[in-house]
């Protein structure tokens, strides 16, 4: 299965969308933190990204909606 629909549908289970109407745009990893944020658009415009903290042993992961967190949970 692709990443980004098998991340989209992750993101599904905590914050209801629609994960056909998404559209990869990039992924930005930031080494220093330990960071790594995908990002989707869709066509109305709206921003989805999936925030994934990478410092520990849980991986802390956060949705953002224009701008706003909409979900977290954490994954081992």
């Amino acid at each position: 299965m692709d990443q980004n629909l098998t991340d989209l549908n992750c993101i599904n289970a905590f914050f209801p969308i629609d994960v056909n109407e998404w559209y990869y745009i990039d992924t930005e990893y930031h080494d220093r933190k330990n960071v790594q944020i995908k990002s989707w658009t869709n066509d109305s415009g709206d921003m989805l990204r999936l925030k994934l903290d990478l410092s520990s042993a849980v991986v802390l992961c956060v949705v953002y909606f224009n701008g706003d967190a909409v979900a977290s949970w954490t994954e081992k």
